[in-house]
């Protein structure tokens, strides 16, 4: 059973920082581990604790409980287009708060817009 979870959360680390665009040495740098060691994570070759688990899914910006639930679909949980990727990466660069509150606010109204279709 050790060995599935190992191989299911390192499994789950990969797909995520490749949907973002990451290599191991980007994560590794961050986590002060070498990439080797990631790739011992992503393989299930090492169990990872939980401090570092934490810590990756930080830096892969979901829950932590995202590499232990399957319950939920992982495109419920995830940002699974890498639109919404740029959006917030986007949005992490505007530092004035007043100015990204306007625009949480205007994409929020935005999501709100029902579209007409013709038939």
């Amino acid at each position: 059973m050790n060995d599935y979870l190992n191989k299911k959360i390192g499994q789950k680390i990969r797909a995520r920082r490749k949907q973002l665009g990451f290599n191991q040495e980007d994560i590794g740098k961050s986590l002060g581990i070498g990439f080797q060691q990631l790739h011992k994570y992503e393989t299930g070759k090492s169990r990872i604790d939980v401090a570092k688990l934490i810590e990756i899914a930080s830096f892969l910006k979901v829950p932590s409980s995202y590499f232990l639930d399957d319950s939920i679909d992982d495109r419920e949980r995830v940002i699974d287009d890498g639109r919404e990727i740029v959006i917030i990466r986007c949005l992490e660069k505007v530092k004035n708060e007043q100015m990204r509150e306007a625009i949480v606010s205007l994409c929020k109204n935005i999501s709100k817009i029902k579209v007409l279709t013709i038939s």
